[in-house]
């Protein structure tokens, strides 16, 4: 799965799914609310696709949704490299408010993590 529409619909889930937006600044939710409304327009059709953007919508915080989202999204970005053009500036524009990215962490399938760690600003020595 491609990982761009991975983290577009991990965006999209966090403002839908938990109102995520209201505390970032104009820019940014601007930006989150337009790759809302992108990929909306983009799984348009896909009546699975549709139906796994309802129930996150409605709050479900499982994986297979948002998977069912992004595997139609890795599809579209296949073939439409300028929405993948848009949606990288986009995200690229949530992301560069500092309270976007303190919740940016999708782990899935079987991944076996240690420690995941979000810093954002340091002086001075870190260590673990």
């Amino acid at each position: 799965m491609d990982p761009l529409s991975i983290t577009v619909v991990g965006l999209v889930a966090a403002k839908l799914a938990e109102g995520f937006g209201g505390e970032l600044g104009t820019r940014a939710a601007g930006a989150l609310s337009d790759l809302v409304t992108r990929v909306k327009a983009r799984i348009s059709g896909d009546p699975e696709a549709e139906a796994a953007m309802s129930d996150i919508e409605a709050g479900d915080q499982a994986e297979e949704p948002r998977e069912t989202v992004a595997e139609a999204l890795s599809k579209a970005l296949e073939s439409d490299p300028e929405l993948r053009e848009q949606l990288s500036r986009l995200v690229g524009e949530v992301r560069g408010d500092p309270k976007a990215v303190s919740f940016v962490t999708h782990v899935s399938g079987d991944a076996q993590v240690g420690k995941i760690v979000t810093i954002g600003e340091v002086t001075g020595d870190v260590s673990f």
